[in-house]
């Protein structure tokens, strides 16, 4: 129920609670003043015009009678508008002494009351924890802390930061190289204690000079971003200052002391021996350049350099204005909304900067807290990391295109044909059916040329080269010898056995003229039947130690190393023999293996010339790959494929796959006649026509695979 103001009747009065500070001015040098409710422990910021109503209004006065009031004492006229306006912006705050209907009041409730998935995502982002009431404590110490932040002290601070400044820089790869020290568990313990150290200086050096300026501070907390825990000081009460250079000593309290004692601990650094003081003097003055400079003093978040850059400008609250004036802008720009708009006074160099810093905030916001949720994702849980995701993208895009939306719906009376409104809704339109129509679309996928059959040659048995018949490129046929290899310990297991195997055959002869032992044969035969065994076994290794081709092909990988009398070790690799004819083996992520079949039609695109071949899929494997057996490929080595080296395998088994590919082989059905011919391990992509589909519905289809495989069900 709106407020109604009328020229003759008499005006409400205001609550006496309420509190009244003088405001820095503003630009055009009029004054401002600042109100405070005790109530809600808000702040309000009010112009000169709107103060004037509030000093000359009195019990019982009409608007017409303070109207009068106000130009006979004040230079300004003021308008019957405004003296309509500001009573109706105080009835909405709460600032007069009228009772609202419950009714009303119950709206207001329900108007300001958030539901379950809003509060929570709200308070997932930001929420705070008090946990000290620190007035007493500031008051009592501050003549003890203010010779810290003398004069003198400063010069003090100032030149012993010079000094380990140049020490820094006639050190810089020294300083640099320890970062890499701390990349461990207990580098990351240390960097902890330095924060929380850091962090506890940077708070109290606000409350400090707050305290200075007689200011309240409610309390001083933990505050927790994305559930990740850092220290707040409740300084609100810098609003009762009219001098801006006094907010601006507050806000910059707490980087300028953190400046301070990294400057100190750079010069402990440069001083000191390695050891405990010397390590915590690196964490502590690399925290405060980090922090100080990347994160304290950017303006996108409400840190230290919002709060700077509001009193820098002469703009409070000035994120607020600034999305409200962005908003307006864009409606304008956009739709061709005529609206007023939202705030008079500034100039459109001041308007266009607020639409940049506007921007910066959206995007940095957004970047932030998507690189958060990824980072979840990827070292901790991947179902908290999906569900941080969605709750982020439904925060940061969602939500605002919804209310946005909501707004617009509000505001279509104001709505009229216009150059702007109709290409806005073009290009929305072609986007839209650009979403929704199926459109053919095509695949590509990473791929490698390898041949259609392959011996992967490997020393049968710890020995040593005898002779080597073959070289890199050399042509095989099928039972070609490559290698002659020689065991001294197969020889003498070998010539052992065969005196044995004598031995007891000569028993086995003797037993067998004499009856009285013929229960013993038995057992001899056995133990000549075990020798015999073993001397197979013996003599089938020494076979595979003419190592032989078993494929007709080309030797087209070889191990260099390999030498005449070289002793070499089991399993060693030795080379690799192929046919001419390639194939191609591509790598396929889980999600798009749906599109694929066998004797599907596909085009390889070869990475370094993009000469395309026709191609045909031989089949598509279910089952993941997890070792990658093309090292080309692997990302240790420059390649696309995201890898981990194994140690104590094979050289062929020793990469394996980060993430899930499934292998789908292709053979070439026309080769392009001006291209060159394939060869082995050429890269490229395996292109195929995958079936006709919008892009909104290959998204969802995308984001329902990936959280149904991450969530574990």
């Amino acid at each position: 129920m709106p407020l109604l103001v009328e020229e003759n009747t008499p005006l409400p009065s205001f609550r006496m609670d309420l509190k009244e500070y003088p405001g820095p001015d503003e630009k055009d040098g009029s004054p401002t003043f600042t109100l405070f409710d005790p109530f809600k422990g808000q702040y309000y910021k009010i112009s000169w015009e709107q103060a004037l109503i509030l000093h000359n209004y009195r019990n019982g006065m009409t608007a017409n009678e303070l109207i009068q009031a106000i130009e006979s004492k004040a230079p300004i006229k003021v308008q019957m508008d405004d003296i309509k306006n500001f009573f109706e912006d105080a009835y909405r705050f709460n600032f007069l002494n009228i009772p609202k209907p419950s009714e009303h009041l119950k709206n207001e409730a329900v108007a300001t009351e958030l539901s379950w998935l809003q509060w929570f995502l709200y308070s997932y982002l930001y929420f705070r924890v008090p946990v000290l009431k620190p007035d007493a404590f500031l008051t009592r110490t501050l003549p003890y802390v203010k010779p810290l932040a003398s004069s003198l002290a400063l010069m003090i601070y100032g030149l012993i930061s010079l000094v380990g400044l140049i020490m820094l820089f006639t050190r810089i790869e020294e300083f640099l190289h320890t970062y890499t020290y701390f990349f461990s568990i207990q580098g990351a313990f240390w960097y902890l204690i330095g924060i929380s150290c850091v962090k506890f200086v940077h708070e109290f050096a606000h409350a400090y000079t707050a305290n200075y300026y007689k200011l309240h501070i409610a309390n001083m907390g933990v505050a927790f971003i994305v559930m990740w825990p850092v220290l707040y000081t409740d300084a609100t009460d810098a609003w009762r200052l009219s001098n801006r250079l006094h907010r601006l000593y507050i806000s910059l309290a707490g980087v300028s002391a953190e400046l301070v004692l990294g400057g100190i601990c750079l010069f402990i650094w440069g001083i000191s021996s390695p050891g405990i003081l010397q390590s915590m003097c690196f964490v502590i003055s690399s925290i405060t350049l980090i922090s100080s400079l990347i994160i304290n003093l950017n303006p996108a978040l409400r840190y230290d350099g919002y709060f700077l850059l509001c009193d820098i400008w002469g703009i409070d609250n000035l994120q607020a204005r600034a999305f409200n004036m962005t908003r307006w802008w864009l409606r304008k720009k956009l739709w061709g909304l005529d609206l007023p708009i939202p705030e008079e006074g500034f100039s459109q160099k001041t308007i266009n900067w607020l639409i940049i810093y506007t921007f910066y905030t959206w995007a940095y916001r957004l970047t932030l807290y998507l690189s958060i949720a990824l980072f979840v994702y990827f070292l901790f849980t991947k179902t908290l990391g999906i569900a941080l995701l969605i709750a982020e993208i439904a925060v940061f895009i969602v939500w605002p295109i919804a209310s946005e939306i909501k707004e617009l719906m509000r505001l279509q009376s104001h709505f009229h044909k216009n150059p702007n409104l109709f290409i806005s809704l073009t290009v929305l339109s072609v986007l839209f059916l650009w979403l929704i129509i199926p459109l053919p679309h095509s695949e590509r996928f990473i791929a490698i040329t390898a041949p259609t059959e392959e011996q992967i040659v490997y020393i049968p048995q710890e020995s040593q080269i005898q002779q080597i018949f073959v070289k890199r490129g050399s042509q095989v046929k099928k039972g070609d010898v490559l290698l002659q290899l020689a065991s001294e310990k197969l020889n003498n297991d070998l010539a052992v056995l065969k005196i044995q195997r004598s031995i007891l055959e000569r028993q086995i002869y003797q037993i067998g003229l004499d009856k009285k032992y013929d229960t013993y044969l038995e057992t001899k035969k056995q133990e000549l039947n075990s020798v015999v065994s073993q001397l197979e076994t013996i003599e089938e290794q020494q076979k595979r130690l003419t190592v032989l081709a078993q494929i007709d092909g080309e030797l087209y990988a070889w191990n260099e190393r390999l030498r005449k009398n070289l002793y070499v070790k089991r399993e060693e690799f030795v080379g690799k023999i192929a046919p001419q004819s390639v194939k191609i083996v591509a790598f396929v992520a889980e999600d798009m293996l749906y599109s694929l079949q066998a004797g599907q039609a596909a085009k390889f695109i070869a990475k370094n010339t993009y000469n395309t071949y026709l191609a045909r899929i031989l089949q598509v494997s279910h089952v993941s790959a997890n070792i990658l057996r093309y090292p080309s490929l692997a990302s240790v080595n420059g390649g696309p494929l995201p890898v981990v080296e194994l140690a104590q395998k094979k050289e062929h088994e020793s990469l394996e796959l980060v993430e899930s590919y499934f292998i789908v082989e292709a053979e070439i059905t026309t080769e392009n006649k001006e291209a060159t011919p394939l060869s082995y391990g050429q890269q490229g992509w395996l292109e195929v026509k995958g079936p006709w589909q919008s892009y909104l519905s290959r998204f969802v289809n995308y984001v329902i695979r990936v959280v149904w495989r991450e969530s574990g069900f």
